[in-house]
């Protein structure tokens, strides 16, 4: 893989973080009013029940912002987005080519790879859960022609409003193209990996799409991202 600049993968990884912080309210709701308690520190007493409510209120915001998931797919989607992030990172060690032999491979090219198999069965069943509770005229309404929420949705946000997460609009249209990507990445790398073992000439062409669709879902960490740091700010100027 190519190298890319530093600005874009910080911006990608503060996306990937915030989601993942989200993750921390569903424990933080249940911890005990005693943890906010004095803590001592080299004679230091920290009184973290003076910044408590501004802690509250941040983790009730995140948590605003993925109330309606349950339970079991909260988790498998804090799994998989560590995971992709984990695979995006190390796929910046990687100098893998098309007429790259396994030889070849550095250690971080197989932790990528060996990355990659593990997160096929999680990124899968990550997706029928989201696919059986959403419906495919929710994440995927284009493939019937349905654009009428989608169309609302960018008219919403040409007057400057943010737009609710409707079934069938933009931010469920973003959601599921990047699941497509995701399981495009996944499966265009489990093949050029098998098929660069018996040197095929099809492994570079695989190569490219895995490689394209990686890129993919970069932008869908972006999108994906920002649109929850949107309902994230409105929600805290409310």
């Amino acid at each position: 893989m190519k190298h890319k600049g530093h600005k874009e993968h910080q911006e990608e990884l503060f996306f990937s973080f915030v989601l993942f912080v989200s993750y921390v309210v569903q424990i933080s709701t249940c911890i005990n009013p005693c943890v906010y308690g004095a803590f001592k520190l080299k004679s230091v007493t920290l009184r973290l029940d003076v910044i408590s409510p501004n802690l509250q209120t941040l983790f009730h915001g995140i948590s605003f912002i993925f109330r309606q998931l349950p339970a079991t797919e909260r988790w498998l989607h804090a799994l998989v987005m560590l995971w992709v992030v984990w695979q995006l990172v190390t796929s910046l060690g990687m100098h893998i080519h098309g007429n790259t032999t396994a030889a070849q491979y550095s250690i971080i090219g197989w932790l990528h790879i060996y990355g990659g198999m593990g997160l096929f069965l999680p990124a899968v069943t990550f997706f029928a859960i989201v696919l059986y509770r959403r419906r495919v005229n929710d994440l995927f309404p284009w493939l019937k022609g349905n654009l009428g929420q989608i169309t609302a949705d960018l008219k919403m946000l040409k007057s400057l409003k943010l737009p609710k997460a409707n079934a069938g609009g933009l931010a469920a249209t973003v959601e599921g193209l990047g699941l497509l990507a995701l399981l495009l990445a996944l499966c265009t790398g489990l093949l050029w990996f098998i098929v660069s073992t018996i040197s095929s000439a099809s492994a570079p062409l695989l190569l490219e799409i895995h490689k394209t669709s990686v890129g993919a879902i970069e932008l869908y960490f972006y999108g994906h991202g920002a649109f929850a740091l949107l309902h994230f700010i409105v929600w805290w100027r409310g």
